[in-house]
């Protein structure tokens, strides 16, 4: 995925649940995701150089698997296949701003925000 002027960029954090709102936030990452893409590419601080893959399930609203691998299938050029499932996400309905990831291994909750950086600054 390049970042380019097509991609959008969308904080990672963690913190605490709290209400609607997350508190003693702190940035962990950065998704990525180009306006054509049906995929987020996931950066952590904590692993520089690593990406994992941010999918919307097929069927399942509001739900997302976090993969750490992604080909290019040799058959068709154009599909993507995602493999080694390491997490998941899923919307919340009562915490609007954020789409939750859930790494189990790390037994850690990441949130990351549902609007752009550029969105962000202009709320600011």
């Amino acid at each position: 995925m390049n970042k380019n002027n097509n991609t959008d960029r969308y904080q990672i954090y963690t913190g605490f649940k709290k209400e609607n709102s997350l508190d003693a936030k702190l940035q962990v990452g950065a998704a990525f995701k180009d306006q054509s893409a049906n995929h987020y590419a996931l950066t952590l601080m904590m692993f520089p150089g690593t990406k994992y893959y941010l999918v919307k399930n097929f069927n399942e609203a509001g739900r997302y698997t976090i993969y750490s691998k992604m080909i290019f299938d040799p058959i068709r050029p154009s599909k993507l296949k995602f493999l080694n499932p390491v997490g998941y996400g899923h919307l919340d309905s009562s915490f609007q701003s954020y789409l939750e990831l859930k790494f189990p291994l790390l037994r850690c909750n990441l949130f990351m925000s549902l609007y752009p950086d550029s969105l962000n600054q202009k709320a600011a």
